[in-house]
């Protein structure tokens, strides 16, 4: 009796991925510094890994769960090309390494891709800069990217870029906006704010890279350049006339993706530059203002972009609704740039996995 029960119970939480055809493992490969809960890791496809004709198209019916297969993980679909590489943010309950989990697919039944809200829970805002400036955290907010711009390769799927001549790669409308003049102040002083950056030029004077637009509102924040040609030295800002310089390692490299985190708490903001702390700044308690637009790439004007911006391209441009912890920011920069985060097993057949009933004598 105890071996009857025993296959009733795995057939009960297995008919849930019955339809799916096939599955790959996945296993973290990276430790990180301290614990990091609810954390989007980049999923990286292509032909070697499974084969797209195995897949509804745009990856409609891909499903992640746990090791068990027993719970789903949110997912999004970022880009989905199936002559070349595919990516895929799955949100995993906690980050550590050697945790497992699974990617099932070839399901005939399935017909739409599943919401992007859950994986990003916790932030303010996402934009992948894909084609376009849309927010996944709130899938209904949309941004613009700026018609002087170009889209180019990206260090996660495409990105996009300024040549100099167009203030701003992109603003989000609609983000924390409001019909006052003023826009919306929001006291909560503690939150953080990321994008990757590759410098296609020389900088030349000031111009913010990220920020509200211009304005006379002084309790706003932001990041910018300074005179150095080679972006060693950048400045942040708690409140708009509260600047204060921090050196970047090694410059921003011609043609190279960095990725830039800025922290802000109650007392200061902290940098990091891939990754890895590169300075602190005691600085006046720090208020999110935004004024009814934010961008990247320069400062924004109201509706519009403006006229001139250091020559440079964007990607992957995030605010994260609390203090970023340092073994986030690092887990957040080696998933897409360390190839080993991730080790994938062969696929494999929905046999004798979740789907099927194990048959006791």
């Amino acid at each position: 009796m105890k071996r009857l029960l025993f296959a009733m119970t795995l057939f009960a939480s297995a008919t849930l991925f019955a339809d799916f055809a096939k599955y790959v493992e996945m296993t973290v490969n990276y430790t990180p510094t301290a614990s990091v809960d609810g954390f989007p890791v980049l999923v990286r496809l292509n032909s070697s890994r499974i084969s797209y004709a195995d897949v509804k198209n745009a990856g409609a019916d891909l499903k992640f769960t746990d090791a068990s297969g027993e719970t789903v993980y949110p997912h999004e679909v970022d880009t989905w090309n199936p002559a070349g590489e595919s990516l895929v943010w799955v949100r995993l309950p906690q980050l550590a390494k050697g945790a497992k989990f699974r990617m099932y697919y070839g399901d005939a039944t399935v017909t739409t891709s599943p919401s992007s809200t859950p994986v990003w829970q916790g932030y303010d805002l996402v934009c992948h800069v894909s084609g376009n400036a849309n927010d996944s955290a709130t899938p209904d907010r949309a941004g613009m990217l700026n018609p002087a711009g170009a889209a180019t390769t990206g260090v996660i799927g495409a990105a996009y870029g300024i040549s100099g001549t167009g203030k701003g790669a992109a603003f989000m409308n609609q983000i924390y906006y409001t019909a006052e003049s003023g826009g919306v102040t929001l006291e909560d002083p503690e939150f953080s704010y990321s994008f990757w950056i590759r410098r296609t030029g020389d900088f030349t004077t000031w111009e913010a890279l990220v920020g509200p637009r211009n304005g006379g509102n002084t309790d706003c924040w932001g990041i910018g350049t300074t005179a150095a040609t080679d972006g060693a030295t950048l400045y942040v800002w708690a409140n708009q006339s509260k600047k204060d310089s921090i050196s970047v390692p090694n410059g921003l490299t011609l043609n190279e993706w960095r990725k830039i985190d800025v922290v802000q708490n109650a007392t200061g903001v902290s940098m990091y530059v891939d990754g890895v702390l590169a300075g602190t700044k005691t600085m006046e308690t720090p208020k999110r203002s935004w004024p009814q637009w934010t961008g990247w790439g320069g400062a924004v004007g109201n509706a519009q972009f403006g006229t001139t911006s250091e020559p440079s391209d964007f990607d992957e441009c995030r605010i994260f609704s609390t203090q970023a912890s340092a073994a986030r920011i690092a887990a957040d920069y080696a998933t897409v740039k360390d190839a080993d985060f991730l080790t994938f097993q062969a696929a494999r057949d929905n046999i004798g996995e979740p789907g099927s009933v194990l048959m006791l004598h």
